[in-house]
């Protein structure tokens, strides 16, 4: 902790710019060890978001500065218990933040609003669902999309490819070479993405920028792809286990 008289009260008040006052709302611990405190503007003017001090000075309570202390050039005294309490309320009802102990409806208002705000916004990457698709439980606001079908090209393959020209047919015994070819897939779906890929993107923790970072991916739709292809996948192969 910082040595010295703390000069800067919570609750006291300060000159500041020209026409304003600054009443400090941060404790005085902050105070103490900090360069800036938090104070609330004081004015003539009064409105609807202003505590009265006196019939001349207002605490303006939608006025919330960082303030360094070397801005605060003397010192005005101190404003009552009672107005720093109602200069305390109407920050909490501006902020929405005076919520009764164990009461969580605010919260809970709160994070129904953004989860449909999410909806919305991953709403316009939901692709059309087909007779093949397995429908999933939604769980996040990031599997809405989970509805594609389990024939889903790989997204690190060329969508357009040129079809390569046919060789004739030779009679008699193949070369090694072409016999190779034959034996090589051209598109290895099932070992394109490797067990640490497949856990990376099924987990839900990561989201789909991050998947669209590893993979190179260019848009969300294309990492909703990828971790549909990948469930699926693991659900194949766990049903093969059996």
């Amino acid at each position: 902790m910082a040595n010295g008289l703390n000069r800067y009260l919570h609750g006291s008040v300060w000159s500041w710019i020209p026409g304003e006052h600054a009443l400090i709302i941060s404790n005085d611990e902050h105070n103490i060890q900090n360069p800036e405190v938090i104070c609330l503007s004081v004015s003539k003017t009064q409105n609807g978001a202003s505590v009265c001090i006196d019939t001349k000075n207002y605490v303006q309570c939608n006025q919330i500065h960082m303030v360094e202390k070397n801005a605060l050039t003397k010192f005005e005294g101190a404003v009552s218990a009672p107005v720093l309490a109602a200069a305390k309320a109407k920050i909490g009802a501006l902020l929405n933040i005076n919520a009764e102990p164990g009461n969580l409806q605010p919260i809970r208002d709160t994070a129904a609003k953004l989860i449909g705000q999410l909806a919305n916004i991953d709403a316009e990457y939901v692709p059309v669902a087909t007779e093949s698709a397995v429908p999933v439980a939604p769980q996040t606001s990031q599997i809405i999309s989970d509805t594609i079908t389990e024939n889903v090209v790989l997204l690190n393959q060329p969508k357009n490819q040129t079809p390569s020209k046919t060789t004739p047919k030779h009679r008699g015994k193949k070369s090694k070479q072409e016999a190779d070819k034959k034996t090589v897939s051209p598109r290895r779906k099932s070992t394109s993405y490797t067990k640490d890929d497949e856990a990376f993107v099924i987990d839900e923790n990561h989201s789909a920028d991050e998947i669209m970072q590893r993979f190179n991916l260019t848009s969300k739709k294309q990492a909703y792809a990828l971790k549909k292809y990948l469930k699926l996948r693991r659900a194949k192969q766990q049903g093969k286990n059996l």
